[in-house]
């Protein structure tokens, strides 16, 4: 999947495991990384997996429209499908198999 990102700031350092781990620290680092390795590597928001460890969800209330997936301790990656349009299915949800972008918009305990 294609990966963009809200700023440039957070591209540096989701790509960076020096910035994540100062960002972060040792173990949310470790988890971000694996998680961002999985992102570029299937091919659709449908083949995230929605158990642990992922559990893919999408966000309700003012993340409406958002999705996220877990890290650790409450701290979640919260993405958006960047295509535009957004794909949907006729019921009006989005069509998670036809999401092939997400732009990352924050790492964030949301609750």
């Amino acid at each position: 999947m294609e990966i963009i990102f809200r700023t440039k700031k957070l591209e540096k350092v989701c790509n960076s495991e020096k910035e994540l781990l100062k960002s972060f620290g040792l173990q949310n680092a470790k988890v971000i990384m694996g998680r961002m390795k999985f992102l570029h590597s299937v091919p659709n928001l449908a083949k995230i997996p929605t158990a642990a460890p992922f559990k893919l969800h999408q966000l309700k209330g003012k993340l409406k429209g958002h999705f996220a997936v877990y890290l650790q301790n409450g701290v979640r990656l919260v993405f958006i499908p960047s295509q535009n349009p957004v794909p949907h299915k006729k019921d009006g949800g989005i069509d998670k198999e036809q999401v092939t972008e997400i732009k990352i918009i924050d790492i964030l305990d949301y609750h």
